[in-house]
């Protein structure tokens, strides 16, 4: 059941993203499908690191690291630009996310030698 949540929250996020490519940046529903590729990315990360547990496969995390990473960064520049705080400073979101994904590199580096 797990993996089957992972797939279908993954091709949603996927084609909601592809979707947003071919709308105005900025407008209702840009922002509209832009939560649904959020949620459904944040739920197949999630997903993808719990499967890492039952699977052991080592893909299903550093690829659920990595999205984390991505929407987390990307739900970051997106808040500081709201915002128009053009001084922003790293916080510890920041560098956790930062580390998270440094980490996960490092070990897919090491694990395809």
């Amino acid at each position: 059941m797990l993996l089957k949540i992972h797939v279908v929250t993954g091709i949603l996020g996927l084609l909601s993203g592809l979707t947003i490519l071919f709308l105005t940046k900025g407008d209702k529903t840009h922002q509209k499908i832009g939560k649904v590729f959020l949620y459904s990315m944040l739920i197949s990360a999630v997903t993808g690191i719990v499967l890492f547990y039952f699977r052991q496969s080592i893909f299903f995390f550093i690829v659920g690291i990595f999205t984390l990473h991505l929407i987390g960064t990307g739900s970051r520049f997106i808040y500081l630009k709201l915002v128009n705080n053009e001084k922003a400073e790293a916080k510890i979101l920041d560098w956790v996310l930062t580390l998270a994904m440094l980490i996960s590199g490092l070990v897919m580096i090491y694990r395809s030698q």
